[in-house]
């Protein structure tokens, strides 16, 4: 990706008032003054603080989600084949809505306009989408927290961006009749599917190694180089640190494989930027409240409830027992309280998923939230485009999963925290 310096940094926080328009106008001061001395900064690990060569994790992640398919559902193994490097790269985004009832894909505006649809692999024209849509707009979307119902789901999410490519796939070859031995008999049927598939290959227990599970994780355990890539974020680790903040990570991925991509990316002893390094973490439920209280399991299998951290506890964690799997919200700020000896505490959480690391932090009060999306690269350098098509493919993207009150500030990467914070 493109390299850039303060200037453009800024000038991408300035640009969302303008075509970005993730913050209304009105509110862009009192958001900025937001971020002035937070005190806890907790980060996402996945595309946020290392991140992947996009082109051979979404040609990895199809091939397996197919693999799949083909031996454990029986679906043609012309599927395994029918990757096309560039439908399938250009296709693997977030931002799409995924109508299994109708078997079509979806991009939405913000007033819930289709502005461009796909049944398989076959753009619709208006008169089509109209025909099928009351006055061509998706009433069923609802400004949520939802990803998935009974008729729709998100495509939101980096590790789901195969879903799109191959659901399109998939229902050309349904409509056509190739799908009769997969025992399909509709739209949804495939999307379940692919979901299976999904966790065949991503779902390792708290204590599981990942290296032997699925078809993904051999991969990239036995290959590296192919799939990682370090985005330097020590450099901003130790800065944050040096200008007094305290940080920690949250990630929904085990410790198996989180210890494995950090070792490899920011080093075997990454743990000693962070006061807690917290995997397992389930977000977005990590970010709900629990009157009873999640469980929190140390590396020996030792646990105790989150919502009550006792010195003994504590005083462990201070030690080095920092790596916990589970827990919530609720035991970062425990801990935090007894550390600092305060309760106002400014936090942000930084992520790349909009609804799970990003808006579910923003609603709890003290906390704040970083949305990192690298496509806000492309509009920096496609800034001067009048192309409408070109601002629905980027700005527009994320428009309907916000309520006109939310108002979310986004980076194309971590760097950019330098300059927010100063």
């Amino acid at each position: 990706m493109v390299s850039l310096d303060k200037r453009q940094y800024i000038k991408i926080i300035k640009n969302q008032l303008k075509k970005l328009n993730f913050i209304p106008e009105y509110k862009y001061q009192s958001v900025i003054d937001t971020f002035k001395d937070i005190d806890i900064i907790g980060f996402d690990i996945d595309f946020t603080l290392l991140n992947y060569n996009k082109k051979n994790m979404i040609k990895l992640m199809y091939e397996s989600i197919s693999k799949f398919l083909i031996i454990h559902k029986k679906y043609p193994k012309q599927i395994k084949y029918y990757y096309n490097k560039e439908f399938i790269q250009s296709f693997s985004q977030k931002g799409f809505i995924i109508d299994y009832k109708n078997g079509n894909c979806l991009k939405i505006r913000k007033d819930k306009t289709i502005i461009k649809c796909y049944h398989g692999k076959k753009e619709l024209n208006k008169k089509e989408i109209n025909s099928i849509y009351e006055k061509g707009k998706y009433y069923l979307f609802k400004k949520s927290d939802v990803i998935m119902n009974e008729s729709f789901f998100i495509n939101i999410d980096n590790f789901h961006s195969q879903n799109l490519p191959l659901f399109m796939i998939c229902v050309d070859l349904f409509d056509a009749g190739n799908l009769k031995n997969a025992n399909i008999n509709n739209y949804k049927n495939i999307i379940q599917h692919i979901f299976e598939g999904i966790n065949y290959n991503f779902h390792v227990g708290i204590f599981e190694n990942f290296s032997n599970f699925g078809y993904i994780f051999p991969q990239i355990s036995q290959f590296p180089e192919l799939y990682l890539s370090n985005n330097n974020c020590e450099k901003l680790l130790i800065k944050l640190k040096e200008k007094g903040k305290k940080l920690f990570f949250a990630t929904n991925s085990n410790y198996s494989y989180s210890n494995f991509i950090l070792g490899k990316t920011i080093g075997e002893d990454y743990d000693k930027y962070f006061d807690l390094c917290i995997y397992k973490s389930s977000k977005p439920d990590f970010f709900k409240p629990n009157k009873e209280g999640k469980k929190c399991y140390f590396l020996d299998k030792s646990e105790f409830n989150c919502n009550e951290l006792n010195d003994e506890m504590y005083h462990k964690i201070l030690n080095g027992n920092k790596n916990l799997s589970g827990c919530s919200y609720i035991l970062v700020e425990k801990f935090y309280e007894k550390m600092l000896n305060k309760k106002e505490i400014k936090y942000l959480f930084v992520g790349d998923n909009i609804l799970s690391d990003c808006r579910a932090a923003s609603i709890l009060e003290g906390w704040n939230s970083l949305f990192i999306y690298d496509d806000i690269k492309i509009e920096l350098i496609n800034e001067n485009s009048s192309n409408e098509e070109d601002d629905d493919k980027y700005s527009n993207i994320f428009f309907p999963y916000f309520e006109d009150k939310d108002c979310l500030l986004a980076l194309p990467d971590i760097e950019g925290i330098n300059y927010l914070l100063e």
